[in-house]
């Protein structure tokens, strides 16, 4: 309807000019033929046509002033609901999609466990030196048993078709069992080695305790890579804000607390993953399905191999892939 006033207001306009350029010519006759006023003389025909091209201005100028205004709030509004609304579903829908297909941890390989402790064969501890010295990438983690009010440092050894995973009980008061010990770290945390761990590698070892076995400045020549540092950086990069999300911004990833991602649980910046969550959001598998200590290292693997290995979501999906195979 305002289109239509709005064209039929020009063409006044046009007709308007039209009369004024004949007027002042004298050509009237030409003036009368083109508007098909008949009887009426020019100069009343150009006094009607001025009053209702001024009330058809006052007219527009009221809808523009008044009508224009809300009816465009209403639609900006209806737009920003709809938005909305869609978002929201999609969210409903992602959160459903991940409760629904969560599924057991899968290691990236089959792996071996060996439990060390006071009452372990000493066949065991040299076939772990000697397997020891064969191996270059290990994982670490460490935990503490409050019920035994013992500390275990577990160490993953990283071998091309499978895994060996120790379970080492560190306070032990066997002198031949702790001169063992101290050889197979040795050799483990030695400067040609790396080692992954999840949070400051220092810091998980010294947790144990294991300072007394004089190896702290062997530890500090091993190559150190902080997973979990790691991690956030490279999980920013890889899953990007989505096109709606008001933190977007081009050249920079960052977390903060405008994002709605529902994929991103962490919105600020200085927040640090948890390995539950990091495992989760990246392959949609659940720690906590079967919570173990000795599965820790495994996860830290899995995640510095997908950290390594895929750039972008389509690599990380080739990667999953290939762990299902």
């Amino acid at each position: 309807m305002y289109y239509h006033l709005i064209y039929f207001y020009l063409l006044l306009n046009a007709k308007l000019f039209t009369i004024i350029h004949c007027l002042s010519n004298g050509d009237e006759t030409s003036l009368t033929f083109t508007i098909h006023v008949g009887a009426l003389n020019s100069w009343s025909v150009l006094m009607f046509l001025i009053i209702l091209t001024v009330f058809l201005g006052i007219l527009l100028l009221y809808f523009i002033v008044y009508q224009l205004p809300s009816q465009m709030k209403t639609i900006i509004d209806a737009s920003k609901t709809d938005l909305l609304n869609a978002y929201t579903k999609n969210i409903r829908t992602k959160k459903c999609r991940t409760l629904e297909d969560l599924t057991n941890f899968t290691p990236l390989q089959s792996y071996k466990t060996y439990i060390i402790n006071n009452y372990s064969p000493m066949e065991t501890i040299e076939m772990l030196i000697n397997e020891a010295k064969q191996t270059e990438n290990f994982s670490c983690m460490s935990y503490r048993d409050n019920k035994l009010y013992a500390a275990h440092l577990v160490l993953e050894f990283i071998q091309s078709t499978s895994s060996i995973i120790i379970d080492l009980k560190l306070h032990m008061y066997n002198d031949e069992y702790m001169r063992k010990i101290r050889e197979l770290l040795s050799i483990i945390f030695s400067s040609k080695n790396t080692i992954y761990s999840w949070g400051d590698l220092q810091y998980q070892v010294m947790y144990c305790t294991i300072h007394a076995m004089s190896i702290s400045d062997q530890i500090k020549q091993s190559i150190q890579v902080d997973v979990q540092y790691h991690f956030k950086k490279w999980y920013n990069q890889t899953f990007h804000h989505d096109a709606n999300c008001l933190q977007r911004l081009d050249f920079i990833q960052e977390d903060g607390y405008q994002c709605s991602c529902s994929h991103r649980p962490y919105k600020h910046k200085t927040d640090i993953w948890s390995m539950e969550r990091a495992i989760m959001f990246t392959f949609q598998e659940d720690l906590k399905l079967t919570p173990n200590h000795l599965k820790d290292c495994l996860v830290i693997t899995k995640l510095a191999a997908v950290i390594e290995k895929a750039r972008n979501r389509e690599e990380v999906e080739a990667f999953m892939k290939n762990c299902i195979k």
